[in-house]
């Protein structure tokens, strides 16, 4: 049976990809998350736009990641079986998240200590002593560890306890519903969680919207949601939604006191900043996915060769690029310009630097059977 290559789905991974790349920058200059290398400032309007631009592709990029990794994993599952897809899961994906764990993820560590502290000069006798002392941790991977999980569950469930929800219609009462759901989970969780807590490099908070998410998305290619996902009617109501939830996220976060760096009430706690947030994030990113799948397959559902060279590249991109933005990151160390325009300089630069080093990566022997 022949495949037809879903084009708007590959363009939208690629512009996933490259969110992912300027969120790390963001979260470079900004003062918000952990990163390998920070450069923070004290300027209020540099963190509070950083503070929000991170906060709205965090709010969707990886949730919809998990969406269109379920809905590839049934349609491989339906035309390979449950064996070969395994089989390529552990090849595609374990070898890659063991690889960044145990080796690549200590150099970017051991690069950082060299530069900033005083650690051996040996990366050899540094990546000995860290696996030693179990100083070792997916980083960026982590998404790779969950989808793993979530594939080896998928084949295990073999979808029967969603058998009853195969045939059920996407509707915009249901997304209400699941949005509802998921927020109040969430500002549960974070009442005693902190945003940012992970169990074995998994981000806690999260984990609930990914799961049901990636299983959304094997049941949209069962049961054919994008059909309804893409229809006008839909993209115009939620177009409406995400300017009216776009337009009230600066003043909440002023008011919540974000642009003096005061992000924790917004992080954990029975604050009403949490409780905003979580519900926010989760229907700012499902109306953000929807909008996106939309517009993708009416106006992105071609390719040519620049878009086929970066589709094909995008999953090495998302796991190399952090080697790419810490070398043009320390390259402008000593540049002193508003810290604003060296995030847009740098992303700017390691976007393109970072898909033309992956073009190159791809196309070695023994990667290219992985990636």
């Amino acid at each position: 049976m022949k495949t037809i290559r879903l084009y708007y789905l590959d363009n939208l991974k690629t512009f996933l990809t490259i969110l992912v790349i300027v969120a790390h920058c963001a979260i470079t200059y900004g003062k918000i998350g952990s990163w390998y290398y920070e450069e923070r400032t004290d300027s209020a309007i540099t963190n509070l736009t950083l503070i929000i631009f991170v906060a709205i592709i965090q709010c969707f990029t990886m949730g919809l990641f998990f969406f269109i990794s379920g809905y590839f994993a049934q349609m491989t599952i339906d035309k390979l079986g449950k064996l070969k897809f395994i089989n390529s899961r552990l090849i595609k994906v374990g070898i890659p998240l063991l690889a960044f764990t145990f080796i690549l993820n200590q150099f970017l560590v051991y690069i950082y200590d060299l530069k900033f502290h005083d650690v051996n000069p040996n990366y050899f006798s540094f990546l000995i002593l860290s696996i030693k002392n179990l100083y070792v941790s997916p980083g960026i991977t982590w998404f790779l560890e969950a989808l793993l999980l979530f594939n080896m569950l998928h084949c295990l469930l073999n979808f029967k306890i969603f058998t009853k929800f195969n045939s059920m219609a996407l509707s915009t009462k249901n997304i209400i519903f699941y949005v509802l759901i998921i927020s109040f989970a969430t500002f549960l969780m974070r009442i005693k969680y902190n945003l940012n807590t992970t169990f074995l490099a998994l981000p806690v908070t999260y984990l609930l919207k990914y799961i049901t998410l990636y299983f959304f998305g094997a049941m949209a290619f069962k049961n054919q949601w994008f059909e309804y996902l893409t229809t006008k009617k839909v993209y115009r109501l939620n177009i409406k939604i995400l300017a009216s939830l776009l337009f009230i996220v600066p003043f909440v976060f002023f008011l919540g006191g974000a642009a003096k760096g005061n992000i924790d009430s917004f992080m954990f706690g029975a604050t009403w900043q949490a409780c905003f947030y979580a519900f926010w994030e989760t229907y700012i990113g499902i109306v953000l996915s929807i909008v996106l799948i939309n517009y993708f397959k009416h106006k992105v559902e071609f390719t040519n060769s620049i878009m086929s060279a970066m589709s094909r590249s995008a999953y090495a991109v998302y796991i190399f690029h952090v080697f790419v933005l810490m070398l043009i990151s320390f390259l402008f160390i000593n540049f002193k310009i508003y810290p604003l325009l060296k995030f847009l300089l740098v992303s700017s630069l390691s976007v393109p630097f970072s898909f033309l080093t992956c073009s190159f990566i791809v196309k070695l022997p023994i990667v290219k059977k992985i990636l």
